[in-house]
């Protein structure tokens, strides 16, 4: 299930899904579903949440990108982790002038 959330939460922030598509996912989720564990429950039930209350005007869209892209950076920290235990790293990408 994580990977599914950064999937859309990544096809979000490239702009690739709007708010609306990913409010229309995270309602299709299977919430009784028994792989589906705690964390993950508790993670998507507050992008759901916050995808209402953004399309009811509760809250500027800012906040639900802002809160994707600090699950995205805790993600990345994730599989940095993972990867050097297995002593592997990702390197950082430079930009040519």
């Amino acid at each position: 299930m994580r990977k599914e959330l950064a999937d859309l939460l990544s096809a979000y922030l490239f702009g690739w899904k709007s708010l609306a598509d990913c409010a229309e996912w995270l309602a299709s989720l299977d919430w009784d579903d028994p792989e589906f564990d705690q964390d993950n429950h508790d993670l998507a039930g507050r992008l759901e949440l916050l995808t209402t209350e953004v399309a009811e005007g509760l809250r500027p869209e800012q906040e639900f990108w802002e809160e994707a892209d600090l699950l995205m950076d805790e993600a990345m920290e994730e599989l940095k982790e993972v990867l050097g235990k297995l002593g592997l790293e990702i390197k950082e990408k430079t930009e040519v002038a």
